[in-house]
């Protein structure tokens, strides 16, 4: 039965995913359409203005992934399964994180310290996605 309830609140789970993909896609959007008045809040300096514009249109995509690895990782935390809640919540916050803080800027420069948080969400995206299909699969 414990198994039952769990299944059944799994399945409306997956609602929330779609839901934090939502957000995730309207962020982006106000995040690309407004990103030059993001930069005039805080700079009046136009090449720091064009500098922050360029770089929120590398960073922006992060929102969508963003959500969805935060959602699953608390989702594993429900169902109980620790380890895989912990394996999400260090990449994306500590491991590939680090790595890339080490490795892109020396690379890429500026341009590689915008990259760094996308591309970490998205590395992560990819084991959070095994761990659900195995999740779902059982």
């Amino acid at each position: 039965m414990q198994e039952q309830k769990i299944y059944i609140h799994a399945f409306h789970f997956g609602d929330w995913y779609a839901v934090v993909f939502a957000c995730g896609v309207v962020f982006t959007i106000i995040i690309v359409l407004c990103r030059n008045q993001f930069g005039a809040i805080f700079v009046h300096d136009k090449k720091i203005i064009l500098m922050i514009s360029k770089g929120l249109l590398i960073f922006a995509p992060e929102f969508i992934l963003m959500g969805i690895n935060v959602i699953a990782s608390m989702y594993f935390t429900a169902l109980g399964k620790a380890k895989e809640s912990a394996l999400i919540s260090s990449l994306r916050g500590l491991i590939i994180l680090l790595i890339l803080t080490f490795i892109f800027p020396a690379f890429f420069g500026i341009t590689g310290v915008w990259i760094i948080s996308p591309l970490t969400e998205a590395l992560t995206m990819i084991v959070t996605v095994l761990f659900l299909h195995k999740s779902i699969d059982k």
